[in-house]
């Protein structure tokens, strides 16, 4: 029943997700990474299902295997941005970091996500924050940016 809560966060299916919820699977159940729906909606881009399950009452702030947060998955892949401003509007904690020191405001930059590092920066990410490996989050825009041209 998780890998078909997991499933539908991916696609965004709202039905199967109420299904699993209705059937016991906890709201806060993960996959072999630790990953939530909440995980998975942000990094899919499902704002439906993650609107749905933070009013339901999800963790924000949950942490998978590596340490990252569902405002991490938001960051990466969430290029409208919706996401990630849902997770912000509903506490998500901004400068959290994951196992290799990313904050959020890293992962947006590594992938060239610039609308969502426009929404970290100007809820307060810390743009001087450095990563395990000593990179501010422009470092790795500037970076990803050079491997692109």
């Amino acid at each position: 029943m998780v890998g078909r809560l997991m499933a539908a966060a991916e696609a965004g299916d709202l039905e199967q997700i109420l299904e699993c919820l209705a059937a016991g699977v906890p709201i806060e159940a993960t996959d072999s990474r630790r990953n939530t729906a909440l995980h998975v909606a942000a990094g899919n881009g499902r704002w439906e299902v993650l609107e749905y399950l933070v009013c339901a009452g999800a963790n924000v702030n949950a942490r998978n295997r590596y340490g990252a947060t569902p405002l991490h998955s938001a960051a990466y892949s969430d290029t409208s941005g919706t996401c990630t401003a849902a997770l912000l509007n509903a506490g998500a904690r901004i400068n959290v970091v994951d196992a290799d020191g990313w904050t959020p405001l890293h992962a947006a930059a590594a992938f060239t996500n610039s609308t969502s590092m426009q929404l970290l920066q100007s809820a307060g990410a810390d743009p001087e924050a450095r990563n395990s490996y000593g990179f501010k989050p422009l470092d790795l825009a500037f970076f990803r940016r050079l491997l692109e041209d």
